[in-house]
């Protein structure tokens, strides 16, 4: 091995070690659950475990922003937040112990991650936070994307994509507006909207 590359392997191997040494697991998930009103019951149907997948994390402030989109059925809930310790440090578990696993509690509520109503959301699949709090989602509208594929049913067109954006500064939920993209830019049959990027300079 030349001395060049001996360096760069060399290189390349403290990287990684440092990288491994700076990173910790805060939540760690076999099978997602949700914090669901104790007056709904989720049937077998309405929930399948093995279809809720987590997609995306992103974090302001003291919570996780976390989507688990509705590609198959059984997935209650797309959008949901855990909450956060931006000051957490690796021993913290050792002296004050979180739970590992907790349930995810929809964002902004239940009712607005209700299944075919069309002011809610149907299946996120973007998500992201600017400089001012502000949460832009992104809905396909439609759901069950993957099911056409496995041959087992078909794809949903519930309602019309859209991008939602809510106010999350220091513990909010509020929704600040709604665009529903028109059916010649993103059709209601076809579209497959994914990820976002917001550059702002005001509010």
């Amino acid at each position: 091995m030349k001395l060049s590359e001996h360096l760069i392997a060399t290189l390349l191997s403290l990287s990684t070690v440092q990288c491994l040494w700076y990173y910790n697991v805060y939540y760690k998930w076999k099978t997602i659950e949700y914090n669901i009103p104790p007056n709904i019951q989720l049937n077998s149907s309405a929930y399948v475990p093995q279809n809720n997948i987590i997609s995306l994390i992103k974090i302001h402030e003291k919570r996780m922003f976390i989507t688990t989109p509705a590609y198959l059925r059984g997935v209650p809930v797309t959008l949901s937040t855990v909450p956060y310790n931006p000051k957490y440090r690796w021993w913290q578990p050792y002296f004050f112990p979180h739970e590992d696993s907790p349930k995810l509690t929809p964002f902004p509520s239940y009712e607005m991650n209700k299944m075919g109503d069309c002011d809610a959301l149907q299946l996120v699949s973007g998500i992201e936070i600017d400089q001012f709090g502000r949460l832009w989602v992104v809905d396909v509208g439609r759901v069950y994307l993957l099911e056409e594929y496995d041959m087992v049913g078909e794809t949903v067109n519930l309602c019309p994509a859209k991008i939602m954006i809510f106010d999350v500064r220091y513990n909010r939920s509020k929704l600040l507006s709604t665009y529903t993209f028109p059916e010649n830019v993103a059709p209601s049959g076809s579209n497959f909207l994914k990820n976002i990027q917001v550059a702002c300079e005001t509010k």
